[in-house]
């Protein structure tokens, strides 16, 4: 610690207390973190291993390896499994354990490489850890996160609230990394994302200007915001994608009938004026051909 005001000296009595109010969101981003490597190890199978991760009290970030960028689709399954989980007010059991004890555990999640002492600290969400070591080999347990961990967490799923995951990215060879939040941030953004949508969805009853202006004012959101991931690659991509094409397509129309009546002033021009040359402003727009 470090001392802020006054002085500190060998055999002063001390008083500490945790700050929960900044422990608890931390609390939620760890859980977190557990039930979304449980989620990945489910889309992604077996190969996707846990490099290493972060959780403060304002996010969390999550670093593991995997030989290929996962698809869309399997991102947002991992998120709506981690929701799941969440909803089903899982309890959070925390125990030590022998070493060798919780190694058998058939659902056991380790960061490889790494050296863990004996007795273990053993972490898991939704099983009962006396039962697991007694059953080891159980299919059951396959179901849940179990991990070594020293952290703090939850006593239960439902404290977390909410989870989504705003990002994910390669970071080095092989190794990837996903951000996301939960709680009450994570409940604003799938609330702002459902907002989002309905005015990317409605936007495409528009036509014109009317239509070059929101699709302006979409993009920026898109650009500037923090979205749920499986929205912003999900439904808002496709609907974008569709907006783009009317804007474009409108655009060509109004180019052609441009063109069109580019041609038709200058063949009356021809028609009409016996000077040896004529002076006159084209409208033609961007279109240098016409």
């Amino acid at each position: 610690g470090y001392v802020s005001s006054g002085t500190l000296s060998l055999g002063a009595e001390v008083k500490v207390t945790v700050d929960f109010g900044r422990r608890a969101p931390i609390a939620m981003n760890h859980t977190a973190t557990h039930v979304m490597n449980h989620g990945l190890r489910e889309v992604l199978g077996d190969d996707c291993n846990q490099k290493g991760s972060l959780v403060n009290d304002d996010k969390f970030r999550f670093d593991f390896s995997f030989a290929r960028p996962p698809t869309v689709e399997e991102m947002a399954k991992v998120e709506a499994l981690s929701r799941e989980q969440i909803q089903q007010s899982l309890p959070v059991f925390v125990k030590e354990c022998a070493l060798d004890d919780a190694r058998s555990i058939n659902s056991l999640r380790a960061v490889f490489g790494e050296a863990y002492p004996d007795p273990v600290r053993v972490v898991s969400v939704g099983a009962d850890i006396e039962k697991m070591i007694a059953d080891p080999d159980n299919a059951e347990w396959m179901k849940y996160s179990v991990e070594f961990c020293g952290g703090t967490h939850l006593a239960s799923t439902a404290e977390a609230v909410d989870f989504v995951i705003v990002s994910e990215g390669g970071i080095a060879q092989g190794v990837r990394r996903i951000t996301g939040a939960t709680g009450a941030k994570a409940a604003a953004l799938h609330a702002r994302a459902k907002e989002v949508g309905e005015k990317a969805s409605a936007a495409q009853a528009l036509s014109g200007d009317a239509l070059k202006k929101e699709l302006t004012a979409l993009k920026q959101v898109a650009e500037e915001e923090e979205l749920p991931l499986s929205f912003r690659n999900g439904p808002f991509a496709e609907v974008m994608k569709a907006l783009g094409a009317k804007v474009l397509a409108a655009g060509k129309g109004d180019a052609k009938a441009a063109a069109a009546r580019v041609q038709a002033e200058a063949e009356s021009l021809v028609v009409a004026e016996s000077a040896p040359f004529v002076a006159h402003l084209l409208e033609a727009e961007a279109d240098a051909k016409a």
